[in-house]
């Protein structure tokens, strides 16, 4: 293979300084626009959107905006207002026992969390003698010396039994007491002579276990702990609470929370007996204008000027309002005519399985 000469050196290094000529042109352009500041800058990939808050899918659209006022709430805005502080998650959920379990039966986890009013166990709400309602911060407390849950007298114990329980547990025992009867009335009839000493024996024990029942759930007062403070009728006390109310019904079921002035608003007209609706039972004003707009126009026969000359009937609307007594004449005999029609062809209808049944069964005509 022959050396390269002189002359293929020179090409190589003329093709050499050309390359070099044009990387050195390139990266020039590149810089002039990039502008004088980002000259020195290295190239960066994209790194997606700016505004990345506007793609986050964790972001919570609420169905029920909140809807501040002041004054006196409407049923409407006190519908509102508890729908979107319980969508806030502000509000209390109301404890419920489901079956099996009975409604005095305690929580099997999480009794912390209890909101039964005055619950034995402790609750998180509780009825105080002045009859207000108040909510604790945090967890479960028992009842204090100014507590006054509603209690009822059942007609198988000598105490008192707080109101949600007394219907249910009257049930029960009633029940109960039935079913020891037709036990001991089977066995009279069996000839078991002793079937009268065991129903006494069987109902002394069935009283100490509901009397042990009724001083189970009489919620005890914690006396060392103080009473509890009332902010809607001012009384200052040593545990600190907040005022609340129990909303049941669809679709609250929650406990609401005094936790601001609109809330204690609302707490203090649900306390008068006012009920949140959805709808206003008068109606609003465009629904009324609507209405009205549907009202057909009244006949006139005329309207007299200050001159006392009067307008054509023509222009009172006469015309219009005959043309619409004429199509609804026709309209009604249209219907008269058609209830004619289907009469005679549901008779004759009638009159063919007649004479089919007839023929069926053999008969002469």
């Amino acid at each position: 293979m022959s050396s390269p000469t002189t002359h293929d050196l020179i090409d190589v290094s003329e093709f050499n300084s050309n390359l070099a000529d044009i990387s050195s042109a390139a990266s020039h352009e590149v810089q002039s626009q990039a502008g004088p500041s980002d000259a020195n800058a290295p190239l960066r990939a994209p790194t997606g959107p700016k505004f990345t808050s506007g793609y986050s899918h964790g972001h919570r659209v609420m169905r029920n905006p909140p809807c501040p006022f002041s004054g006196i709430p409407s049923p409407q805005t006190m519908h509102r207002h508890i729908l979107h502080k319980k969508e806030d998650k502000k509000c209390l959920s109301i404890t419920l026992m489901q079956p099996p379990a009975m409604p005095w039966s305690p929580l099997p986890s999480n009794q912390n969390m209890e909101t039964r009013t005055c619950f034995y166990t402790g609750s998180r709400v509780h009825k105080l003698d002045c009859g207000h309602t108040v909510v604790v911060a945090r967890d479960a407390e028992p009842c204090a010396a100014n507590c006054k849950p509603p209690m009822c007298m059942i007609s198988s114990t000598s105490s008192a039994l707080p109101a949600p329980y007394a219907a249910p547990i009257n049930l029960v025992r009633a029940s109960t007491l039935r079913i020891l009867q037709s036990h001991v009335e089977f066995l009279v009839d069996a000839g078991d002579a002793l079937a009268q000493a065991k129903f006494a024996a069987h109902a002394e024990i069935l009283s100490k276990v509901w009397d042990a029942q009724d001083k189970t759930l009489a919620p005890p007062k914690d006396l060392i702990s103080g009473n509890f403070s009332c902010a809607l009728c001012g009384t200052v006390g040593m545990r600190a609470s907040r005022a609340a109310a129990v909303v049941k019904g669809a679709p609250y079921h929650c406990v609401l929370v005094g936790n601001d002035t609109c809330d204690v608003a609302i707490i203090m007209e649900l306390e008068k007996g006012v009920q949140p609706s959805a709808s206003s039972p008068f109606g609003s004003f465009n629904g009324n204008l609507r209405n009205q707009n549907k009202v057909p126009p009244l006949k006139r026969l005329g309207v007299a000027n200050d001159r006392g000359h009067r307008r054509s009937s023509a222009i009172a609307g006469e015309r219009e309002s005959a043309g619409d007594v004429r199509r609804r004449k026709k309209d009604a005999w249209q219907s008269v005519v058609r209830r004619r029609e289907k009469e005679v062809v549901m008779g004759k209808l009638r009159e063919e399985c007649l004479m089919e049944k007839l023929g069926g069964m053999e008969l002469e005509r």
